[in-house]
């Protein structure tokens, strides 16, 4: 059963790239951090506990450019507005000296680079694929429905989170440091990872509204 939130007001997210209150009130002292996750160009994703409530996730600390954050703070505004349950959930986030900390859903399947990867030459079961096919499309029908174009869609920001064991793989989309909300009548330049990027953005053509 899909589950997703009202329709954000798209115009106010992109207008405002302020952090709300209720968007920072975790604080640090609350959490638990253990092994790291993995590890990207701007941030690093560890495993941590949410001490008041016991509640596993994954954290990730995203360094701020500058040491402004104005960027970083304008995706997890928008990531947080997001409410799908193909969608990685926001549960809370805190600003430290340099970093800024986003406490999201712990995904224990780990990403569909990493899937891929260890199902390297052998047939991936059908239901399995149409699961993870639907999942994803699922997710971004909603994003476009929102008018939030997400730019960097590729295995490694597709995470997978399993329910009983390792059958019935829950896609859940992540990482939305290059999405944005795309004005009404307007479009988007490109942006993604090379290898993933879609001829209209290698050829620098502006994305329109979905």
């Amino acid at each position: 059963e899909v589950h997703e939130a009202p329709l954000l007001d798209a115009d106010s997210c992109a207008a405002d790239s302020s952090l709300s209150a209720d968007c920072l009130h975790w604080k640090e002292c609350e959490v638990d951090f253990a092994s790291e996750l993995g590890s990207g160009e701007f941030a690093i994703v560890r495993r941590g506990v949410h001490v008041p409530t016991g509640r596993a996730c994954a954290v990730k600390c995203i360094r701020l450019a500058n040491g402004c954050g104005a960027c970083e703070e304008r995706e997890v505004r928008l990531h947080g507005s997001l409410e799908h349950s193909n969608v990685c959930q926001v549960l809370g986030s805190f600003a430290g000296e340099a970093a800024l900390y986003v406490a999201l859903e712990l995904c224990d399947g780990g990403d569909l680079y990493g899937f891929l990867q260890e199902n390297l030459g052998i047939k991936v079961n059908i239901d399995e694929t149409r699961r993870i096919s639907c999942g994803l499309l699922s997710a971004l029908a909603y994003l476009h429905r929102q008018r939030v174009v997400h730019r960097d869609i590729k295995p490694a920001n597709i995470m997978l989170q399993c329910v009983g064991g390792q059958r019935g793989r829950i896609v859940k989309l992540a990482d939305f440091g290059k999405a944005m909300v795309c004005p009404r009548g307007g479009s988007l330049s490109g942006h993604g990872t090379f290898p993933y990027m879609p001829p209209e953005q290698l050829s620098l053509i502006h994305i329109s509204e979905p």
